[in-house]
């Protein structure tokens, strides 16, 4: 036994004062009575009148001096300690998504397995000894600290409630290096207590490690993936369910901006998967949800959502008295309205609108006010490049910059070669990404309103480019530059994944409104900031602009949608026995106070005190 405040035995000096006083002189009571006949002894009336008598029995001071006793025991703080002294104790938390399960088993309380491991905890930290520590890693996505060798209970109870399960996958092996690092040389040793719902791996981890398997017998169904295409008659959805449980039939529900669109059955088997798709879906529509309908222990993963968008085709102006080989790597690459115009006939005030602007061996007077532009071949100073003369050409190599892994991907410059090339000296915000000798071929520019400019510094036609697969790729580069996404890439995304949020030209501000409804401001300052996928959904992005675009609005408007990984939703209930053996709670006794139960005690002896004062034993 231990006591965690040896200052209290000072409480006990008043039981000396309660013995005290009833040694001293006790007051008589005035009683009326009929005769002086019956009166005591002359003996007990010089007893009354003496300052100190001798102690009797008396039950009311035997509770009382029993009360006094146990509350002076009370407060010096004892406890049991099992024995396993350890320096520091670390808690590492499994939050990944499978950890938001509510297994239905007996004891379970219709908590997830996340939140029982925090009571767990709660319970550990309770139960720390004096000068014992204690460490909380929850592991999601990321591992986050929150509790640092802390020894006060109630800070540590205070940082585990406000801890969440995220939706993503968990980093359990990131958690035991970090947990590995922080015990290191930890005086009187650590013990590790790991909570999951998973077989995790220890390979390599020198400490004690003990294993609380959180997961129950409970199966689980699954709505794993999403997708969809469209036309100007309506989209398509394609939904796959899995469940990982017995084999049954479920019902599946299409919701399109909340309202219920169809429904269907589908037979599935253990373990199976079966895609489902849904047609007709009406073009005004902007959201599609799918929904298994099922009793499942993890209801995040029943429903998946994505955005209903047909890709908008960019439109594209070349002016060129010879556009043949631009023309044909626009229409092998897809997606994009060509339009031509010869050098001649090219007027800035009449051809706005367009999102790209290729001026090919052409340099107009003016240039239009929206829209990226590519000059190919320029003999003419503009947007910051000095022209001088035309030089003779070889082959092409990387630049070494930023701007040549982004422009330079997947092509190989030396295979390039030139015939002749314009001898140009870029200006302040041109970045070079390839180079002809020691001069620039190849170089881009992002302009402060959200406009890019790319410059090659030859004739296509004066090269091999045309004849080589590095032109679409390159070509491809460029455009991906000149008129990037809203975000990199498409379909279907990972909870807990980082988006870049690339700003459109002449952006003024980028946000992102959550599935719940929270807004982040992205930028300004430009570049916007990367943004997490924090939770499964759709969001939509927004950016404000501060000249209209092609389509006369000011406000652009994109959406992503993020879902649960599908590892986290595969739990059959089979239970796999790890190292830690299979329970739901930790054997860490660690100090058991005594206190809750002395103060029972207490309180029944002032009863049982009270009881017989009023009986007047």
């Amino acid at each position: 036994m231990e006591f965690t405040n040896p200052w209290g035995f000072i409480s006990f000096a008043a039981v000396p004062a309660l013995i005290a006083l009833y040694i001293l002189k006790q007051k008589h009571r005035e009683m009326k009575i009929p005769s002086l006949f019956l009166w005591q002894k002359t003996a007990s009336l010089m007893e009354a009148s003496t300052p100190w008598q001798k102690l009797r029995r008396n039950l009311l001071f035997i509770l009382q001096l029993a009360a006094v006793s146990l509350i002076c025991f009370m407060i010096c703080g004892p406890a049991l300690t099992d024995g396993r002294a350890y320096g520091e104790i670390t808690a590492v938390i499994d939050a990944s998504a499978s950890m938001r399960a509510v297994d239905s088993y007996p004891g379970s309380g219709g908590k997830t397995r996340f939140e029982r491991a925090l009571d767990d905890v709660m319970d550990v930290a309770g139960r720390l000894s004096r000068g014992q520590k204690m460490s909380v890693l929850i592991a999601g996505d990321a591992v986050l600290p929150a509790v640092s060798h802390s020894d006060d209970r109630a800070e540590i109870k205070k940082a585990l409630r406000d801890c969440a399960c995220g939706y993503s996958g968990g980093s359990l092996s990131d958690a035991l290096t970090l947990a590995e690092g922080m015990t290191e040389g930890t005086d009187g040793g650590s013990l590790t207590i790991v909570y999951t719902d998973y077989d995790p791996q220890f390979s390599g981890f020198s400490g004690r490690i003990e294993v609380v398997n959180l997961a129950g017998t409970g199966t689980n169904t699954a709505v794993t993936h999403m997708s969809c295409g469209g036309d100007a008659s309506g989209f398509t959805v394609m939904s796959t369910v899995r469940t990982f449980g017995p084999d049954a039939e479920y019902t599946l529900e299409l919701r399109c901006d909340g309202l219920l669109t169809d429904a269907k059955k589908v037979s599935l088997k253990k373990g199976e998967a079966q895609s489902v798709y849904w047609t007709g879906i009406s073009p005004d529509r902007r959201v599609a949800s799918v929904t298994v309908v099922c009793d499942d222990i993890l209801s995040d993963d029943n429903t998946v959502s994505i955005p209903l968008e047909r890709t908008e085709e960019r439109r594209v102006l070349a002016v060129s008295d010879n556009a043949f080989f631009i023309e044909k790597v626009f229409s092998s690459i897809g997606g994009y309205t060509f339009y031509k115009s010869g050098t001649a006939d090219f007027d800035a005030s009449l051809a706005e609108g367009y999102d790209l602007y290729i001026f090919d061996c052409f340099v107009p007077s003016k240039l239009p006010e929206g829209g990226s532009v590519w000059f190919i071949s320029p003999d003419t100073d503009t947007e910051g490049l000095d022209v001088k003369s035309y030089i003779k050409g070889t082959t092409l190599s990387s630049a070494g910059t930023a701007a040549s892994s982004e422009i330079g991907a997947y092509v190989n410059f030396s295979e390039i070669a030139l015939s002749g090339f314009y001898e140009i000296s870029c200006g302040d915000g041109w970045e070079t990404a390839a180079l002809c000798g020691m001069l620039p071929a190849v170089a881009v520019k992002s302009a402060g309103d959200g406009r890019k400019f790319a410059m090659l510094a030859f004739d296509i036609h004066n090269s091999n480019l045309p004849l080589l697969k590095e032109f679409p790729i390159l070509v491809q580069n460029l455009l991906n530059y000149s008129l990037p996404a809203m975000t990199d890439g498409a379909g279907l995304r990972v909870a807990g994944s980082v988006i870049s949020v690339n700003s459109l030209a002449y952006s003024k501000s980028v946000s992102a409104e959550a599935p719940d409804g929270t807004v982040t401001e992205l930028a300004p300052p430009f570049p916007a900031v990367s943004y997490r996928l924090a939770m499964p959904g759709v969001y939509t992005l927004k950016q404000q602009l501060s000249r209209p675009s092609s389509d006369g609005s000011t406000e652009a408007v994109g959406y992503i949608s993020a879902a649960i990984p599908e590892d986290e939703s595969g739990m059959s209930g089979e239970i796999v026995e790890n190292r830690g053996g299979a329970r739901t709670k930790t054997d860490f006794r660690g100090q058991r106070e005594l206190w809750p139960f002395i103060l029972a005690a207490v309180l029944v002896l002032l009863a049982a005190e009270w009881w017989v004062y009023c009986r007047e034993y």
